[in-house]
């Protein structure tokens, strides 16, 4: 499968159907996108990864993640992509097989704040890694696509979350 095969409206809808809670939620929110629900099937996995390896930076070195959700879609893009993984470490930091200067691509499954992703670009930009983008399935619009954007880091999104919502 490529990225020119995937059915963007079948993937939008079955992430919008398969990944949203109803109820009352932080900040008043009255869905959550619960990206594990969704991203956990094999074939969404695939279909997210392929869209997201025509977004990777043809320069990059790296592809870095942290967290669950993120490290299986970066897993999947890096099967996409033949990029190696740099994934983050209990203690903090990443791991993974990195030089100064590499020039890596963060992967996040789900932007907000921001907050996740902004702390991952000071920890690999900490390790003198060039953080190139952040790439991510769904913006939920809060405002964190332009925070990290503020920080000098260009994000791309296959969704925003009003693309998925009925």
């Amino acid at each position: 499968m490529s990225a020119a095969t995937v059915d963007r409206d079948a993937l939008a809808g079955d992430l919008g159907r398969g990944g949203y809670l109803r109820g009352t939620f932080a900040h008043g929110a009255s869905h959550w996108f619960q990206t594990e629900m969704v991203l956990a099937r094999p074939g969404v996995l695939a279909r997210c990864a392929d869209l997201l390896a025509g977004a990777v930076d043809a320069d990059a070195d790296r592809l870095a993640a942290r967290g669950p959700v993120a490290v299986a879609l970066a897993t999947a893009l890096a099967l996409r992509t033949d990029l190696t993984l740099m994934l983050e470490r209990d203690e903090g930091g990443f791991a993974g097989d990195a030089f100064p200067g590499a020039r890596v691509v963060l992967v996040e499954d789900v932007v907000m704040t921001g907050a996740h992703a902004l702390e991952s670009v000071a920890r690999l930009r900490d390790a003198h890694l060039d953080v190139r983008r952040v790439l991510a399935v769904v913006d939920r619009e809060a405002g964190g696509a332009y925070a990290v954007e503020e920080a000098g880091v260009p994000v791309t999104v296959l969704y925003r979350e009003r693309e998925l919502l009925p």
